[in-house]
């Protein structure tokens, strides 16, 4: 074969078999879902994201390409099954690093000799943190922790808010209640406290920048400068995981039981009466899949043993939905057979949603909404 032919065939075999790559899969999908129907779209399975996919752009903008090419990813043929079996694949290749190698290596370099090493567990106790797809922490006894929106950073205490700052939230919090007064509203705040900060000698050795952390900052601020009703339930949930579970191990929110210790504290700061979570004997059950294991690409199978509560509370009282309850993680609305005829609206992010099943039967009215829904 002449150069010349050579240099003539194999642009056209490299441009074929990206073509290829490029359109098959997407054939096969096609082909598949219309012979098949949905025995061939349980390929296309849940992956515990735990996040919205990337709408398809419906203006020209300088970074339409990089909307599409989002919009693209997030439908890819055969999506699900390649990240699954690229789970599976990193997970049998980092096991025997995490469950052999690596405690060897923490033993030589980080052994009892050490004591000023660590955080909070020093010598023999090293536990040397890991980050998972830049998103997820593996913590001690199988637990998993968030590194994003501020999490990690909450935790370490290396973004504390200035006097200013804190100022600015009091200003917005005290303008809401101004404007609920005025229609006869009341208005309560409640903090839900990271997993990070509840389950902390769960988390690796990281080095602590303040131990007066953000979020205990700015409430101990509003307290001192402000009339507002606030709740920052971190007594309460301290106190109740000595008996519970309070959040999940793979997950980045607190489970039932959690939840209903944060609705409790929300009660007694609304001066309604609080109910014992011991008096109910909550059962627990079996959690499968929280969000970090999608978060940090990780294999489900190496994370085992979650669980969340059964709480039969009030079981006399009967919730009926008043909308789509496809809506429910974003907008939701519930009438019941309360006897107490107040309405709640409750307006947060996702540590909302196991305080919906306690908070629907305490109020004749209930509405939750995201807060980016507004």
């Amino acid at each position: 074969m002449s150069e010349n032919r050579k240099r003539t065939i194999f642009p056209i075999i490299s441009i074929a078999v990206f073509l290829m790559v490029l359109v098959l899969p997407t054939a096969i999908w096609g082909i598949g879902t219309l012979i098949l129907g949905d025995s061939f779209q349980t390929l296309d399975f849940d992956l515990g994201e735990n996040r919205k996919l990337a709408s398809f752009p419906e203006e020209i903008t300088p970074d339409y390409g990089t909307k599409l090419e989002a919009y693209y990813n997030d439908r890819l043929p055969f999506r699900s099954l390649i990240i699954s079996t690229n789970r599976s694949l990193t997970a049998a290749m980092e096991n025997p690093y995490d469950k052999v190698i690596s405690p060897y290596l923490v033993n030589i370099f980080y052994n009892s000799s050490n004591k000023d090493l660590g955080s909070q567990n020093g010598g023999g106790d090293f536990f040397p943190p890991k980050l998972y797809n830049d998103m997820t922490i593996q913590g001690r006894d199988g637990w998993l922790f968030f590194a994003k929106e501020n999490s990690l950073e909450d935790y370490l205490g290396s973004n504390v808010l200035t006097e200013e700052e804190m100022q600015v939230y009091l200003d917005n919090m005290i303008k809401l209640q101004e404007i609920c007064t005025s229609l006869g509203k009341e208005v309560y705040f409640i903090l839900p406290p990271n997993k990070e900060q509840v389950y902390s000698e769960l988390m690796p050795d990281y080095k602590i920048v303040n131990e007066y952390k953000r979020l205990e900052r700015l409430f101990d601020y509003i307290k001192e400068n402000s009339n507002l009703k606030i709740s920052y339930p971190m007594e309460e949930l301290q106190t109740a995981k000595e008996n519970y579970q309070i959040y999940f191990k793979t997950d980045t929110h607190w489970n039932h039981a959690g939840a209903f210790i944060g609705v409790q504290a929300l009660y007694s700061l609304m001066g309604m009466p609080v109910t014992d979570l011991d008096s109910l004997s909550p059962t627990p059950d079996g959690f499968d899949a929280g969000d970090l294991i999608g978060m940090g690409n990780l294999n489900k199978e190496d994370y085992t043993g979650d669980i969340y509560y059964q709480i039969n509370y009030k079981p006399d009282i009967t919730v009926t939905a008043l909308n789509d309850t496809t809506l429910a993680d974003w907008i939701y609305s519930t009438s019941s057979t309360s006897p107490n005829k107040k309405h709640l609206t409750l307006v947060g992010d996702s540590f909302r949603m196991f305080m919906s099943e306690f908070l629907a039967k305490d109020f004749s009215q209930y509405t939750h909404v995201h807060w980016n829904y507004l």
